[in-house]
């Protein structure tokens, strides 16, 4: 039964007549020295290695890596039994040696580049009182900016939070956030995407729910959450580390899996984590090594690919963890298929991404900022129901309307134009207002589109506006 106090450092306060005041007194030097010598030879930094008690003499932690004298070692969760044999008042020092082992003993290291983790005060039995000091192994804030657009969820410019159905094609659900396809002829598995409530101290998340539910088989690929990076925004990371911060929510617990591809897919790393609590809300950390030569620019400008929670069995799946490797992988082999019954979910938000290092915090970026980043990729215009006079322009001919429509930002690049209804997209002129049956792309710069309605009747030549009773789209998403 784990305790229910953490995370006090209490040193020992002798009092007169103590029989054993100089053993109080020498625990106090070691904490002293475990703490401060840590920290007087190299500098160090970690991120993850959350400690908790674990029960039955064992201190718990997370995955995480610590980073000293610039050298990095990768620590993946585990527990650490302490010594209990002693006596009833007993210290245990937890800390990363220097082969990156996370080990407990009840005298400070000796010597060596070592990064604190957790005291821990006991007695024969159990655990007394934990207390976390990664702080005194210089935690950082990484001072880069979250690679990731619309990280939290909070922007959905095209479906305003309703569901969306996933089949057999990826969809957007959110902006900048899509959910894979089913792969695999007899698969049958639906699912809705959406944009729900958050949790973890964030206002939204991203939400897969199954629907329609099914077993994967041989070749088959279940949905997950899919990430693209802007190939000019991965210069950033290449060569160095991408960390992968998010909070997690599934209605099973098991291991999922994240992978990492190249922009062309010609390239992947699977790794995992462990899901330990079904619907509890669960911090992940995850660091993967991003050789410059894996970043690859693909289709639409794709730089890097990252896929969350996708189940697969067979090609798609891979053994192979922890490491780059040829060929297009969404899952680990050993990933649980979260698709088997109606109502199974998985959920996420807050993700973080950017080189080395995690943020204490996540690092919010102002609404506008944010939805700007978020236009470059896709623009809406007009409200259904509504009329908006949205751009101006002139008739070429009589069946032929330029307009040059004004851009929020410039776009990544030529956008895919459409109208939920073309018919409510109107030419008006002096004394005519024209419903259009066609809108194609014209040119495009930094500030406009120019866009060719097919129109009957016009004026050539004649000054002409847009009004929308729809909307319009420009889609240049990845």
């Amino acid at each position: 039964m784990a305790n229910s106090y953490t995370a006090f450092l209490k040193k020992r306060k002798p009092a007169p007549g103590d029989f054993n005041w100089d053993d109080e007194w020498h625990q106090n030097e070691d904490i002293d020295d475990f703490l401060l010598a840590a920290n007087l030879s190299k500098n160090r930094v970690l991120f993850g290695l959350v400690p908790s008690d674990g029960g039955s003499g064992e201190v718990d932690y997370t995955a995480g890596a610590v980073i000293v004298g610039g050298v990095r070692k990768e620590v993946a969760a585990g527990s650490i039994a302490l010594d209990l044999a002693v006596s009833d008042y007993q210290i245990n020092y937890v800390h990363v040696d220097d082969a990156g082992t996370v080990v407990a003993d009840t005298s400070p290291p000796a010597s060596g580049d070592y990064v604190p983790i957790a005291i821990a005060d006991t007695d024969t039995t159990e655990i007394i009182r934990l207390a976390d000091v990664r702080a005194f192994a210089q935690v950082v804030v990484a001072g880069h900016e979250n690679i990731f657009i619309n990280g939290d969820f909070a922007i959905d410019q095209e479906n305003a939070g309703a569901a969306v159905a996933v089949t057999t094609a990826a969809k957007y659900f959110v902006d900048m956030c899509e959910c894979t396809p089913r792969i695999g002829a007899g698969y049958g598995a639906v699912v809705n995407a959406e944009q729900v409530a958050g949790f973890g101290g964030f206002t939204y998340a991203g939400k897969i729910i199954v629907t329609t539910a099914d077993t994967l088989a041989a070749n088959e690929t279940g949905h997950g959450f899919r990430k693209y990076i802007e190939f000019k925004n991965c210069q950033l990371i290449a060569g160095r580390w991408l960390v992968l911060a998010f909070k997690f929510q599934a209605k099973l617990d098991g291991v999922y899996s994240v992978a990492v591809q190249s922009g062309d897919a010609s390239n992947s790393y699977v790794t995992t984590f462990d899901y330990a609590v079904a619907e509890a809300v669960q911090d992940v950390q995850i660091a993967v090594p991003v050789p410059s030569a894996k970043v690859v620019e693909g289709t639409n400008n794709r730089g890097l690919i990252v896929y969350i929670g996708v189940p697969a069995v067979g090609a798609d799946a891979t053994a192979t963890l922890n490491e780059w490797q040829a060929g297009e992988y969404f899952a680990a082999s050993t990933a649980t298929d979260w698709e088997v019954t109606i109502g199974n979910y998985i959920a996420m938000t807050g993700l973080y991404g950017g080189p080395d290092l995690i943020p204490a915090e996540f690092p919010y970026r102002d609404h506008g900022a944010e939805l700007l980043r978020c236009q470059r990729y896709l623009q809406i215009f007009g409200n259904a129901g509504a009329n908006h006079i949205s751009g101006s322009g002139v008739m070429t001919g009589a069946t032929t309307a330029y307009i040059a429509l004004p851009l929020f930002c410039p776009m990544r690049g030529t956008p895919a134009v459409s109208a939920s209804d073309i018919a409510s997209c109107y030419i008006r002129q002096a004394t005519s207002s024209l419903s259009a049956s066609a809108v194609a792309f014209g040119l495009i710069d930094a500030h406009h589109a120019d866009l060719a309605f097919t129109v009957a009747g016009g004026t050539t030549y004649a000054p002409a506006n847009l009004n929308i009773y729809g909307t319009l789209k420009l889609d240049a998403r990845m």
